[in-house]
């Protein structure tokens, strides 16, 4: 993430928050995804807090390794 220009926020347990502009989303899919097949994860993006929990919960609930963006409130957009 910090290679990315991300500022991480908080870090621990299972989850990481960041915050930063225009990350190159399906470069960290496929970053995370050669990290360790037994690895799964969901991500959430957003224009704030709130909203990218709500799209993290939409990602953990369509399923393994994927990322959800909510920046736009009318949609969900899955990237795969």
């Amino acid at each position: 993430m910090k290679e990315n220009n991300q500022k991480i926020i908080f870090a621990g347990a299972d989850g990481i928050i960041s915050k930063g502009e225009d990350i190159d989303v399906k470069s960290l899919l496929k970053f995370t995804r050669n990290l360790n097949n037994e690895l799964t994860f969901s991500i959430g993006i957003s224009n704030n807090l709130k909203n990218c929990y709500t799209a993290l919960r939409y990602a953990k609930s369509y399923g393994k390794n994927n990322a959800v963006d909510y920046s736009d409130e009318q949609n969900f957009k899955i990237i795969q």
